[in-house]
């Protein structure tokens, strides 16, 4: 039977040897977390923009494929129409800086939290078939900017800060843009129906059917729409599908340095009883499809002018 005395010592001997071990583990814990730190950041996105060609963004049941043809990135989903610039500049520009090295939650009991599984957007960077990255955005995070990313196959739940909830979000990956042109750059206007404005010294005049002097309120619809008009759908028909002579209405907008933009309109009912327009700008093979409210307010008579 143990003494009093000796009783202590093994006591103190066995929490001093707790003591180390627990020192160990949290040592271990550490080291660990450190090597998943460091192989994430052997996985970062640096120089991602040239090492990949397709990205397939998966929101719900919807798949959206990105692919770079000839220089330039389209949507293989949509017939290979052209996606918009900004957009696919904001992804490269946001993941080329991103820093992946906060571990929030290694639970995977704890991913719906942060929306990281099923719900999230998955998105899949591929060079031919290889796949270059492969994870999932989540929601925002706690502070802006930033958000929640989990690389598949890994239990751990990253907080970066980007909004990449918003970058890989957006409903509309199109290049939606019909024209965008600044006022300060048109020297003239003509329409089809006769009319023709051009702008000497900071005055609109109308030049055709007869000389008037106007205000340029008379006007601010149309220099407004273009300088950044934005169709609601792309037709699944091409321009050569139109022809000019059947056109509502054509605009032409030149400018300073001599260029000149033509957009020709075509009205079109639908199904439901409604209207919108096809727009088709010279040049370009797609047919936008503009809202009746944008349309018609493009379209510009000698009789509204005089009002």
């Amino acid at each position: 039977m143990l003494s009093k005395g000796e009783d202590k010592k093994k006591v103190v001997k066995t929490n001093i040897v707790l003591g180390i071990v627990l020192v160990v583990l949290i040592i271990l814990a550490a080291i660990v977390i450190l090597i998943v730190n460091l192989d994430r950041s052997d996985k970062s996105f640096n120089n991602i923009e040239k090492r990949v060609d397709t990205i397939e963004i998966i929101i719900s049941d919807e798949t959206n494929i990105l692919a770079l043809q000839s220089d330039q990135w389209v949507l293989a989903n949509y017939n290979n129409q052209l996606v918009k610039p900004e957009n696919i500049t904001a992804v490269f520009t946001a993941l080329e800086d991103l820093e992946v090295n906060d571990i929030v939650s290694s639970n995977p009991a704890k991913q719906n939290i942060y929306e990281v599984g099923e719900t999230g957007i998955k998105v899949v960077m591929k060079s031919g078939d290889k796949i270059i990255q492969d994870f999932i955005v989540g929601k925002n995070g706690p502070s802006w900017p930033s958000s929640y990313i989990r690389f598949q196959g890994e239990d751990e739940v990253y907080l970066v800060r980007d909004m990449l909830s918003q970058i890989f979000g957006i409903p509309e990956w199109r290049n939606m843009t019909i024209i965008q042109l600044s006022s300060n750059l048109i020297s003239s206007l003509k329409w089809s129906n006769g009319l023709e404005i051009i702008k000497e010294e900071e005055q609109w005049k109308v030049v055709s059917p007869r000389s008037l002097d106007i205000e340029e309120t008379k006007i601010s619809t149309v220099l407004s729409n273009l300088n950044n008009l934005e169709a609601i759908d792309i037709a699944d028909i091409k321009a050569w599908d139109l022809k000019q002579e059947d056109a509502s209405f054509i605009l032409e907008a030149s400018t300073t340095d001599t260029n000149i933009y033509k957009l020709a309109y075509w009205y079109h009912e639908k199904e439901e009883g409604d209207y919108d327009y096809y727009v088709v700008r010279e040049g370009d093979d797609n047919v936008y499809i503009l809202s009746k409210y944008i349309a018609e307010n493009m379209e510009k008579k000698i009789e509204f002018l005089e009002k």
